[in-house]
């Protein structure tokens, strides 16, 4: 039985993460929130 590789789905959640994490870090006026905040939901 081979095991799952889960490196794809680890690097998605580091990449949510940062992006969360800058979301939380620009004002809800800002280009760049809105830019993190697409990426968030993707």
């Amino acid at each position: 039985m081979s095991e799952l590789n889960t490196d794809y789905f680890a690097r998605c959640i580091t990449i949510l993460e940062q992006a969360f994490n800058a979301l939380n870090a620009q004002g809800s006026d800002s280009l760049l929130y809105d830019i993190y905040r697409a990426a968030c939901v993707k």
